[in-house]
């Protein structure tokens, strides 16, 4: 859990996929096309057992919680959505065809990042430890 000791280094997978399944990837997509979509402190809010869940179930709970707070969707209408998609498993997402969102949620994605900034992660060192100054 983010900051919290004793969960050890993130070992990055040989040749890992960027997204592991489809629905990984649309909900990376949604959180871009709808801005301010996910938070650190929306994310840190989970209670434990849905931070554990996994990376994008996490971002798509907070994405969820986020838009219900926005107003932009209810509990009732996103446990109708669960219902029908567990009860029609072939079903899929509907499409919109928005070639402006789908240009802005490009160009989000592959924004450059100011590579500057002196990392706060250090590859194998583990969260919450820190290093002595010489």
């Amino acid at each position: 859990m983010g900051g919290v000791l004793g969960y050890g280094c993130v070992e990055p997978e040989a040749d890992e996929p960027v997204f592991h399944s489809g629905w990984e990837g649309r909900v990376f997509g949604l959180v871009i096309a709808v801005k301010d979509g996910l938070s650190r402190p929306r994310l840190e809010s989970l209670d434990p057992g849905e931070y554990l869940s996994g990376y994008y179930e996490r971002w798509m709970l907070a994405l969820e919680r986020g838009l219900m707070a926005r107003g932009a969707l209810s509990a009732e209408e996103l446990d109708a959505t669960t219902d029908y998609f567990r009860s029609n498993p072939a079903a899929g997402p509907t499409r919109r065809v928005d070639p402006e969102l789908t240009e802005r949620v490009r160009r989000d994605m592959y924004r450059q990042r100011d590579v500057r900034k002196t990392p706060s992660l250090v590859t194998g060192r583990a969260v919450g430890h820190t290093h002595a100054s010489a």
